[in-house]
């Protein structure tokens, strides 16, 4: 590789990670990717129309691109949304187009890719959640030595064997 392509290869290295797990194809992504590489590498504010998984209709967010993950087969843009005043995460393939601003941004003072990697729960950030999971007795059997790691307390029994237990995802 030339040594151009080296340099290159350092300014995008801090600008990705990667965690694998399956795959995705992200070949009609095309033109979004070289347009976020770019806002990447620049620090350019971008334009992105993007929709959630549950909506038809795409959304216009200005965010401020601080990385790509790749994560469980599906590639991530890590953004502070102007919006939402907090970083998201959002899904390259359901990232429509993307436009650059002329504006650049600095890079936020709190932005910790580590943090926020460690804190999420399959790409669920937030607050903890308290939420009620109901166990056959045949499962919760099986289940047991997983899930004993768990903060998680009976909260009655149920039915046919069954146990209800309620899990508090804490953070580290």
């Amino acid at each position: 590789m030339p040594a151009q392509g080296h340099a290159f290869l350092r300014t995008v290295e801090e600008g990705i990670a990667v965690s694998t797990f399956g795959w995705k194809d992200f070949s009609q992504s095309r033109n979004v990717l070289a347009a976020l590489t770019k806002a990447l590498r620049n620090h350019f504010t971008a334009e992105i129309e993007h929709r959630t998984p549950t909506k038809k209709n795409y959304l216009v967010r200005r965010v401020d691109p601080y990385k790509l993950w790749y994560a469980n087969g599906g590639l991530y843009l890590i953004a502070w949304d102007y919006r939402k005043e907090q970083f998201l995460a959002f899904a390259i393939e359901r990232i429509r187009s993307v436009k650059l601003t002329n504006n650049r941004f600095t890079e936020r003072p709190d932005f910790d890719f580590e943090k926020l990697h460690e804190s999420a729960f399959n790409m669920i950030w937030g607050e903890p959640q308290m939420v009620r999971i109901r166990f056959s007795a045949g499962l919760i059997a099986s289940l047991s030595p997983t899930i004993d790691s768990w903060p998680l307390r009976t909260i009655a029994s149920a039915s046919a064997g069954e146990t209800m237990r309620t899990a508090a995802r804490t953070r580290s």
